[in-house]
């Protein structure tokens, strides 16, 4: 009774330690595995349920970055998820440089784990004269580590051990060796069998020490395998063949194995807790009543004690999911329609399930693609550390040999999202980031000048016509004020005010009312999470080709750019004349130009208003006698009038027009000095209309002037803070042409990469049927369809056609 109590107690300690939290997974699929600057990179993000695979209820936020191959960030996109998952465009430039880029995608809650389990990939982006890899050194030495199966080597025990041997850069090597007792005797051969591991058989004696002798490109070099347990136990696992996972038992100790506690878990999911008697030292489990990925064994001597692991892999039959890609023929001619007919089964149903669709030009050869996608990544790279050469590898077939050296690579990988330690002491992660449906604004109030926090009460005001909001709230003695809950989908201007809190002085709230109260006494920050530092040794490889292959098909892919470029005169400029070296549009460049005019004014700058410069070329040649001739000029929708012998501008149009209160740099100007101001002395002419407005006045306009004077005095308003919230990132829809339309089929040649991309399949118990056009750039091109049922099961697969002249 006491024995089943304690077998019991470890599995619900398991259990109830995992409940105390959950496991997020992300994962980003993209168009195609290589790019040129000037593409854009086509994504659908998914994020699940990290145990099941399925989605989340909810709408829960992610953010992704894109990394330059010097590490920084390039571009971040803040993405809203919809029924599992959304779509992602990143548009690369045609000024960017070659090289190995990084694509990062997580949820702030990730954070709270290793950094080492969130999805960060490369993504290669070629260049038309060179193939640019990592700087490349030469190695000045090797190392070689040892895996004991099940963690140590017992004396008395037979034992597999695993090795791994790597020289000083990281990559895996060839190397090959012998075994060597204390008396530098020979007793065994070692060598590599596949990506720098190998695999020997050893039994060692009592109080013994043994070496290996490596050999690698001419060199010598002497490793210790690792120390020898006088008692322990061994746990010998194979599921490299047929329908059951073998477990082989062992221990020199006189009380055996009786007591003892075998623990069996996929992702925190227990499918075995079994007592050990005396006399069974092996067992079997039927691999279709495991989830597929790593299982995870674990043996417990009879005080509780953890004292062997042993990862496997489980390719459960009953979880193979057999997508049925059909297309009606495999060659095609130019412009010519393919139709796909896709029909994701398993034992022969039709699986509710959400999937991308991308069709892309691989060359005129084919190009093994051996990278990550979503079965190999949820099922075994989102749950093992270290970075996994050529993954998928170890999923074309499903063989002993490639069973077998997917066993090897668990024997060679560290495995922790737990410890035990912290499972039988009842100690949780610590939750620092809790998960994130909605938009936050955080902040702190200090005393003016100081770091000094102080109790205030925090006004914060959503300037949307949209979506106004007004929250107020008051803060402890540390400052801090936190509102959440916003969905912006786009980029939204916030104003926030602060006073020190006087409970007998506290301004009543008023709805869809934004008055200037802040007190010049407090100063407000913004606070940020920190940035997640770059760990480049945790991304997933990028894809890996022949460099002429590559070189070839980036050459050709610009030549037919340049030759497109020809067909549109219009957008065509003179590269040799012109740098770009911002990176950033016309539109860009013109609010860079306008924020800074801001910024030396100390004035509020929102987002969402209708600004103006007045040295744009299309007010050239106008004379501008007046601030009132100016404004009619530069501002849509004004008329100047006179009234009562004053000047005044309206704003507006028909029954709507209303006057226009003018504002210079941030201060209401009378009446009576309008006439004074020098138009050639203003810059920038910003119309605030509704809850803009009312920060100045309660009429309905306010036409604000900017002006060139940099030495004007810093007019911004105590206490209060304005700045432009980013919303969630409306993704771009892909273009793909259909040349059954009347006037689609012009002279214009089609050179795209991608004749097709759908991040947004969903099949729901009837097959699904796709068409589009290929193009005029005649060659190889692979299908590529990767998704996930709804009950968590992912798939892949890839098919094939061509495109003849």
């Amino acid at each position: 009774m006491g024995k089943l109590a304690y077998t019991q107690g470890v599995a619900q300690k398991l259990t109830s330690h995992l409940s105390t939290y959950h496991i997020e997974k992300v994962y980003a699929g993209h168009d195609k595995p290589f790019y040129l600057p000037g593409d854009t990179i086509w994504c659908k993000i998914y994020l699940l349920e990290g145990r099941t695979h399925r989605s989340f209820e909810g709408q829960p936020v992610v953010y992704a970055d894109w990394i330059a191959p010097n590490g920084e960030k390039q571009q971040s996109f803040t993405l809203k998820i919809k029924n599992g998952s959304t779509p992602l465009d990143i548009q690369t430039q045609a000024e960017d440089s070659a090289g190995i880029y990084t694509l990062r995608v997580y949820s702030q809650y990730q954070r709270n784990f290793d950094q080492h389990f969130l999805f960060q990939k490369e993504i290669r982006l070629l260049g038309k004269d060179d193939i640019t890899e990592k700087e490349q050194k030469a190695p000045g030495g090797f190392s070689v580590r040892f895996f004991p199966e099940g963690g140590y080597l017992v004396a008395g025990l037979e034992s597999n051990i695993a090795f791994k041997a790597q020289n000083d850069l990281g990559e895996n090597i060839v190397v090959n060796g012998i075994l060597l007792n204390e008396a530098n005797e020979k007793i065994g051969d070692l060598k590599t069998l596949h990506e720098g591991m190998g695999l020997f058989k050893f039994t060692p004696e009592k109080g013994k020490k043994y070496s290996a002798e490596i050999r690698y490109e001419g060199y010598r070099k002497r490793f210790a395998l690792p120390e020898i347990l006088p008692q322990g136990f061994s746990l010998n696992v194979n599921s490299r063949s047929g329908d059951q996972i073998l477990i082989k038992l062992g221990t020199n100790l006189q009380a055996g194995l009786s007591g003892c506690t075998l623990i069996g878990h996929v992702r925190g999911q227990i499918f075995l807790a079994r007592e050990l008697e005396a006399g069974l030292p092996s067992l079997s489990v039927r691999k279709d009543l495991i989830p597929s990925g790593i299982v995870h064994f674990t043996l417990f001597d009879q005080g509780q004690r953890p004292v062997c692991e042993r990862l496997v892999f489980n390719k459960n039959p009953a979880e193979r999911v057999d997508l049925n890609l059909q297309v009606e023929k495999n060659v095609y001619g130019k412009r010519e329609a393919i139709k796909l007919q896709l029909v994701p089964t398993l034992q022969d149903r039709i699986q509710a399930s959400q999937l991308s669709v991308s069709v892309y030009y691989e060359g005129s050869t084919d190009l093994t693609v051996n990278e990550s996608n979503i079965l190999n990544y949820l099922w075994l790279q989102s749950d093992l550390r270290g970075r996994i050469n050529n993954i998928q590898q170890y999923f074309e077939t499903d063989n002993t040999t490639t069973n077998s050296l997917l066993d090897l690579l668990l024997m060679t990988h560290a495995w922790r999202r737990f410890r035990w330690q912290s499972v039988l002491s009842g100690q949780s992660p610590s939750i620092v980031y809790p998960p994130e449906e909605h938009l936050s604004v955080a902040g702190k109030v200090t005393k003016a000048g100081k770091e000094q926090p102080v109790k205030a009460d925090v006004l914060l005001n959503v300037l949307s016509e949209e979506q106004f909001t007004a929250l107020n709230v008051t803060t402890e003695a540390d400052g801090l004020f936190y509102f959440k809950g916003f969905d912006f989908q786009d980029t939204t201007d916030i104003l926030i005010q602060a006073n020190i809190h006087q409970s007998k002085k506290k301004k009543k709230l008023k709805e869809d009312k934004v008055e200037p109260t802040g007190n010049k006494n407090v100063s407000i920050q913004i606070l940020e999470l920190n940035e997640l530092d770059f760990i480049d040794s945790v991304s997933i490889p990028a894809q890996m080709h022949l460099d002429q292959t590559l070189q070839q098909y980036a050459y050709q892919v610009e030549q037919n750019r340049q030759l497109d470029s020809l067909n549109n005169p219009l957008w065509t400029i003179d590269l040799e004349t012109v740098t770009v070296r911002s990176g950033l549009n016309r539109a860009q460049l013109r609010e860079q130009t306008i924020k800074k005019q801001y910024r030396e004014k100390g004035l509020f700058y929102f987002h969402s208003t209708n600004k103006f410069l007045t040295d744009d070329p299309l007010y050239a040649g106008f004379q501008n006698n007046n601030i009132f001739d100016l404004i009619k000029v530069v501002v849509p929708n004004t008329t100047r009038v006179r009234v009562n012998g004053e000047d005044k501008i309206i704003y507006g149009r028909f029954s709507s027009q209303v006057e226009a209160k003018i504002v210079l740099d941030g201060q209401m100007v009378p009446p009576n000095l309008l006439m004074n101001i020098d138009p050639d002395r203003i810059a920038v002419i910003d119309v605030l209309t509704g809850y803009y407005a009312s920060l100045y006045t309660k009429s309905g306009v306010v036409i604000s002037l900017v002006s060139r004077n940099p030495d004007e005095i810093d007019h911004r308003r105590p206490g209060i803070i304005s700045f432009a919230h980013p919303g969630y990132y409306q993704a771009r829809e892909f273009y793909s042409p259909d040349y059954d339309l009347a006037g689609t089929a012009e002279q214009k040649p089609d050179f795209r990469t991608v004749l097709y991309w759908n991040p947004d399949v969903r099949i729901a118990g009837t097959p699904e049927n796709l068409s589009f056009f290929t193009g005029d750039q005649a060659g190889h091109y692979l299908i590529l369809v990767e998704g996930i049922t709804d009950a968590g099961i992912p798939f892949y697969k890839t098919e094939r056609v061509i495109v003849e002249d």
